[in-house]
């Protein structure tokens, strides 16, 4: 049961980490890439 818990938080950390971080680059690539072509 401990095991089984500890990885269902830990999935679930990863999960949630994974969408934050995802939109997070999501939305800032194209800032981004309209700094890197502007910059060029």
């Amino acid at each position: 049961m401990n095991k089984v818990s500890i990885i269902g938080i830990l999935a679930t950390i990863l999960v949630f980490g994974g969408l934050i971080t995802y939109s997070y680059k999501h939305e800032k690539t194209k800032e981004e890439l309209i700094e890197t072509l502007g910059a060029r």
